[in-house]
């Protein structure tokens, strides 16, 4: 699973969780990071579709959803982080681009397990090929 770590005097647990469930605000990390090392030693790919998790098991895989557009995608989680309180998960540029929301840098969003396996393998057209629009959702919420 990974050791216990500390960032900014708050200490996070990684742990399996195969119920993982969550709402909030997901933004998209991209130029600073990108060629970079990732938390689990994969070279960081801006266009990729993955994401950085504070807690999940690196790999693991979670359906990201828009919650203003209805569009989902099973992203790869091989990085740590965000580190801000009031965001849930970060994406990469490529994530943000397929869910619709690069231009606005954060979003709400909703995230869960996929059942999707655990390997190396999943490239980014199988990424990719996971991608759905929910066509009952195609005005924004009121606020």
């Amino acid at each position: 699973m990974g050791k216990p770590y500390n960032i900014n005097g708050r200490t996070y647990v990684p742990a399996e969780d195969p119920s993982y469930r969550a709402e909030g605000i997901a933004s998209w990390y991209g130029r600073d990071f990108h060629g970079r090392l990732t938390a689990n030693g994969e070279v960081y790919d801006m266009h990729s579709i993955s994401a950085a998790h504070t807690t999940l098991p690196l790999p693991s895989y979670v359906r990201v959803t828009n919650l203003e557009n209805g569009r989902s995608i099973v992203v790869r989680v091989n990085d740590r982080g965000p580190y801000a309180r009031s965001r849930v998960i970060d994406l990469s540029i490529g994530t943000a681009k397929a869910l619709d929301f690069y231009s606005r840098g954060s979003h709400a969003c909703g995230s869960n397990m996929s059942d999707a396996p655990r390997s190396r393998a999943a490239t980014i057209d199988m990424l990719m090929a996971t991608l759905r629009e929910d066509r009952r959702r195609r005005h924004p919420r009121k606020s």
